[in-house]
């Protein structure tokens, strides 16, 4: 009981006697949208005629629902959960992947929230160019209303300083949110960023402090994490539910470019919204004091302090029709769009032209799909194995090995639709511009050990092990070496490696196979070149260092084309117009106006 009562007045000496704080006067009806995984897909979807938004239809949404929001003293706001990048022309055909995508993103107000995707991270120029053209945006202003871009776990690998901001506070009609950002384990991050462990970065200083604000009346966290994988998200639940049992706790997810919903306590759940603006995640609640007794045995700031609990819980997932969307705003569609959406449609349009995305290398036949296995005719991966690799990648002079190609269930990213095959078709499928190595010299043994190894969804992690890897395409001209020795951690000469099992590795699907290869039968007395793209290879590498220790470097393998303009070719000599092609009498509809 001492106990108790000392706490007690040490709480209220320090931070006042919460109880006494009149908040019955406030609105407490939430509604939030959230996306995820947008991919650059800002221009709309020209191949899907039911997807017939753009993000000028997403800004004069968001205006309706702000407005309506205000009307009616309710809470609005907004959250994206990483990704913003890599996934069609408008994101990708510029030299810096991004470069027109995130002034489209600073149109739409006014997020509460963003945080940082793997492919966000995934390039030094795009990061340099979001510190100093896209981030200020956010965190530079002191008013907060355009929100924060959130980073808690990853830094500036020179400097140690958080790329965005760890957390911050907002108060919304008297409640106090905690909102914080994070992105899962990602190790094949930019040179010039470090992602911190969740793990790790739940330990540091910034998490107590944060943990330890008080008066917080709701904790958010967005995050590009999948909601169903271990250890990232339990880690975060967890660490928060250790200092706050009771508070309302929401985790927007992503990465997965799935739909998913799970209620993790009866006061906090987490929500995943798809991908490629595909949908949009819709949440609706009311909030209502809970009675809290300090003399409970779990001693948290909780127990001291008004708590409330999330009621009327509502959540769906919209497709991104104009006509759905006039139902959010409450409006028709001859109101719908405002000067605002306007304008942003007409900014896409300029860069549309600019980057000559409607520029035709031919015609398809037939429509590839991505989630086919190779085995299937129309399944693009059987496309990309067994006739644009062989034809337009490989070359027959560069070995005497038998060459055999290997890539990851992800490279793939769109359909290809049947009629004109243009510069943004081709991004959509295939946007990463990945160079090609090789690692030359497998025995046949060998080649068995290492498909084993990579499909059985295990991959290898190598602690001591400073990586360097030219993502930037202006640095492969002097790197040839995928791994360069002298780039290895002077202080841990000798890396150490172990396998991440499936379950801490985000894998495509149930039953997808991390990776698709040629159909090449290994014998055991010929050898083998393995052939990837550079993010693969990255990671075979470490692969073949855990099975076979010094034996295998990959190098820059000499083809003329990259991941993307592989596609280029390929369509062009393959799949060429002709005066019958059914494109010939075909418009496509960029503006979706």
């Amino acid at each position: 009981e001492n106990n108790k009562s000392f706490f007690n007045n040490m709480y209220e000496s320090l931070f006042g006697d919460n109880d006494n704080i009149d908040r019955n006067e406030r609105e407490n009806v939430f509604k939030i949208i959230h996306t995820t995984d947008i991919h650059g897909w800002i221009a709309g979807h020209s191949h899907s005629p039911h997807l017939d938004t753009d993000f000028g239809d997403f800004a004069s949404l968001i205006e309706h629902m702000e407005k309506n929001a205000k009307e009616k003293d309710h809470i609005f706001m907004l959250f994206d959960s990483g990704d913003l990048i890599e996934g069609t022309g408008i994101s990708d055909a510029s030299d810096i992947h991004g470069e027109y995508v995130f002034p489209i993103i600073k149109q739409i107000k006014h997020y509460t929230g963003l945080t940082m995707g793997n492919h966000d991270i995934g390039h030094a120029a795009t990061v340099d160019f979001m510190r100093e053209e896209f981030i200020p945006f956010y965190n530079d202003d002191p008013t907060d209303v355009n929100g924060k871009f959130l980073t808690a776990n990853s830094v500036y690998e020179n400097s140690g300083d958080f790329i965005g901001k760890p957390y911050y506070i907002r108060e919304e009609q008297g409640y106090k949110l905690l909102v914080i950002g994070w992105i899962f384990n990602f190790t094949q991050e930019a040179e010039n960023t470090k992602v911190i462990t969740v793990n790790d970065a739940i330990k540091q200083d910034w998490f107590f402090e944060a943990m330890q604000i008080p008066g917080i009346d709701i904790i958010i966290s967005t995050m590009h994490i999948n909601p169903e994988s271990t250890p990232e998200l339990q880690q975060i639940y967890k660490a928060i539910r250790f200092f706050h049992p009771k508070k309302p706790l929401i985790l927007f997810s992503g990465h997965r470019h799935k739909l998913y919903f799970e209620q993790l306590d009866d006061n906090a759940f987490t929500l995943e919204s798809g991908k490629y603006f595909e949908n949009i995640g819709f949440v609706t609640f009311e909030l209502e004091e809970q009675q809290t007794s300090k003399e409970e045995e779990y001693y948290s700031i909780d127990n001291f302090e008004i708590n409330y609990q999330m009621t009327n819980l509502k959540q769906e997932w919209i497709e991104t029709s104009l006509n759905n969307f006039c139902i959010l705003a409450e409006t028709t569609e001859k109101d719908f769009l405002t000067p605002h959406g306007i304008a942003v449609k007409l900014q896409i349009q300029q860069y549309l032209l600019k980057l000559n995305l409607t520029y035709e290398f031919g015609c398809s036949e037939n429509t590839y799909v991505p989630y086919l296995p190779p085995t299937d005719e129309l399944s693009l991966y059987n496309l990309y194995l067994y006739h644009v690799v062989p034809n337009v990648v490989l070359k027959n002079n560069v070995t005497n090995n038998t060459q055999f190609f290997v890539t990851n269930t992800a490279t793939l990213r769109y359909e290809l639709f049947e009629g004109p095959v243009n510069r943004n078709d081709i991004l959509s499928i295939c946007p990463f511009g990945d160079r090609y190595y090789y690692a030359s010299g497998l025995t046949g043994a060998q080649m068995n050990q290492f498909l084993e190894l990579i499909a059985t969804g295990e991959q290898v992690k190598a602690t001591h092990y400073t990586k360097y890897f030219p993502h930037d395409h202006d640095s492969i001209a002097e790197t040839k070496t995928l791994i360069d020795n002298s780039k290895r951690n002077p202080n841990n000469p000798n890396p150490i490696y172990h396998l991440l099992k499936k379950e801490e590795i985000v894998l495509i699907g149930e039953d997808t196979p991390p990776y698709y290869h040629s159909n090449i039968t290994i014998v055991g007395d010929d050898t083998y070149d393995i052939i990837a793209a550079d993010y693969d290879a990255e990671n075979f590498q470490l692969a073949l260092d855990y099975l076979f220790p010094n034996q295998f470097t990959f190098i820059y393998y000499p083809t003329n084309v990259d991941s993307t303009t592989a596609w280029e070719e390929y369509v062009t000599n393959y799949f060429p117009c002709t005066v019958s092609c059914s494109c010939n009498n075909k418009f496509v509809n960029y503006l979706n106006m």
